[in-house]
């Protein structure tokens, strides 16, 4: 053992790294061996003593890392200064080690990421391959806390990818001044992994919390269908990462994970129905109630299209039948742009899709009860002001002005917030229509 550590000084006066394993910042070693370079020599006794065991028994376990001394320290005070322990005292080193890394195992600054929680999730025709939700951590850096992956997305999202993908979007965050980040959208495209990456960087209400990411992980060949919809996942992503910061004060880290959980299946329902059930790029007037062979209500039809043009083009139908709602939707789709109708979806037979927001036009149908499922405080928490078309009884409503309608908007988020931080069920204070 002197001998060894007579050859450790010899190296660090030399400038080179340690005979101990040193390697990219870190020192190893072994309790029944010691890992023996090709460069290193030693002498017949100590390789006796290796090979025998009679090492002392206080040398430090192999799962545990210390930092790696720098060259120019020589003395005995230099190298506990650097390494944060007395090298004649390996007890010492124990202990040091344990308090540092908190029993935990690092091969590398991403090897922690094995034990995230991974949940699968089935929604078909939808691009979006996996969610994953992040946080920087300013010793291990990048960490994944949970991701959930869309197994009926034929392209495949493996551990390596989730990691690669978790490094790109936090690592340039270290340093960053959270009291000023709020919400901040990433767009990546990572041509060598063949995907595209859209992601949400966030902090806390307070600097304690740390900054966080939701990522969505997608395949390249979705980039456009993405582009299209991307101002309608932003709405719905910038609505839930604002409810997972105030999560963030008020609960621990698994009661965190598994809330933003509940949010997941809604936004992915809602990209699967516009992708299942989404408008043509160019429609026909011959499959509209403007064709020549279709007898409607003049007056009913002019209220129907000067409402949907004043809501920004805003539109729910209600009907009974899917037959008639798709053909008032497919004459709104008319007076929409391309983009705008890859956020619009018609109505289906037996479907239990409820209204969702910021859509464009949407079509829903009665239930058993004569009722629609429409929540009152989903369409004031809609972008756009909104109208609704009743086919059975042929009203036309719409909400207040756009100018009034952000302000009912802006009040409205304000309180959904409020109720996750006291506590309340939000649906206590906006009863379903």
């Amino acid at each position: 053992m002197e001998a060894l550590t007579e050859q450790l000084n010899a190296a660090t006066m030399k400038g080179k790294e340690s005979d101990l394993g040193c390697k990219n910042g870190l020192v190893r070693m072994s309790v029944n061996s010691v890992d023996i370079t090709k460069d290193q020599e030693i002498t017949g006794r100590e390789r006796k003593q290796l090979q025998s065991g009679q090492l002392p028994h206080h040398t430090v376990d192999s799962k545990e890392v210390l930092p790696c001394m720098s060259p120019g320290a020589s003395s005995a005070e230099d190298r506990e200064d650097n390494l944060g322990f007395d090298v004649q005292n390996p007890e010492s080193a124990r202990g040091r080690c344990s308090e540092m890394l908190a029993g935990d195992s690092v091969e590398s600054t991403m090897s922690h990421s094995t034990s995230y929680l991974s949940e699968i999730m089935f929604y078909e025709r939808n691009f979006i391959s996996a969610i994953m939700f992040g946080i920087w951590d300013n010793i291990i850096g990048p960490k994944i806390l949970s991701a959930w992956v869309n197994e009926a997305s034929n392209f495949c999202v493996s551990e390596a990818d989730l990691k690669y993908v978790a490094g790109r979007v936090l690592s340039g965050e270290l340093g960053r001044n959270t009291a000023e980040l709020q919400i901040e959208n990433k767009f990546c495209v990572l041509a060598e992994r063949r995907m595209i990456v859209d992601a949400y960087v966030f902090s806390g209400l307070r600097d304690e919390t740390g900054i966080h990411a939701v990522t969505l992980v997608m395949p390249f060949r979705e980039r456009r269908s993405f582009l299209g919809v991307h101002d309608l996942i932003n709405c719905w992503l910038q609505r839930i990462v604002g409810k997972l910061r105030i999560l963030l004060e008020v609960e621990c880290m698994d009661d965190v994970v598994k809330d933003f959980s509940l949010y997941i299946p809604d936004f992915m329902e809602m990209l699967s129905s516009i992708r299942l059930l989404g408008l043509q790029p160019k429609i026909s007037v011959k499959e509209t109630l403007l064709a020549a062979d279709q007898n409607i209500e003049v007056q009913f039809m002019r209220r129907v299209i000067a409402s949907h043009l004043q809501t920004f083009g805003c539109t729910v139908v209600v009907g009974q039948t899917p037959q008639t709602v798709n053909a008032m939707i497919s004459t709104l789709g008319l007076f929409l742009t391309q983009e705008e109708r890859q956020c619009s979806r018609y109505a289906l037979n037996d479907s239990s899709w409820p209204y969702y927001p910021n859509l464009f036009v949407q079509g829903l149908l009665v239930e058993r009860q004569g009722e629609a499922n429409i929540s009152t405080r989903e369409i004031l928490c809609s972008k756009y002001p909104t109208t609704i078309v009743d086919l059975i009884t042929s009203e036309v409503r719409q909400t207040q002005a756009y100018h009034e309608h952000i302000l009912r908007r802006n009040d409205t988020l304000a309180q959904e917030m409020h109720c996750i931080w006291a506590g309340k069920l939000e649906d206590e204070m906006y009863p379903t229509m």
